[in-house]
């Protein structure tokens, strides 16, 4: 990446200085879209607790302000995206069975039987 054939002799796109232009431009746009993404799944939430709430005759939420249950639904999407990132780049212990008895959801038992 760093050898002398890529600062002399290569297109005016493909230098160093274009790759990291066009980089930071990418990775722009894919924090740009996570973050529509998240907007979209906090609003989807949020309409699935008023719906919750308003077939409970408004009990459910009593005393909750709209702040905090947006609050609420952005800090679970929030997470969620944090989890997943660490589970694509490996961070999670995935497959260890004490990880996986405890933190993952994974019970030996329906695991060993492949159902709930």
């Amino acid at each position: 990446m760093l050898g002398v054939q890529r600062f002399f002799g290569v297109p005016v796109d493909q230098t160093i200085e274009a790759l990291l232009t066009q980089s930071a431009q990418d990775q722009q746009e894919v924090t740009n879209q996570l973050g529509w993404q998240v907007r979209k799944a906090v609003e989807v939430l949020v309409q699935s607790f008023d719906k919750l709430d308003l077939d409970s005759n408004r009990l459910l939420l009593a005393g909750a302000d709209e702040k905090q249950i947006y609050e609420a639904a952005l800090t679970v999407m929030m997470r969620l995206v944090f989890l997943f990132c660490a589970e694509e780049r490996g961070l999670l212990l995935l497959g260890d069975p004490l990880y996986d008895q405890f933190y993952a959801g994974l019970h030996p038992a329906r695991s060993a039987s492949g159902g709930s």
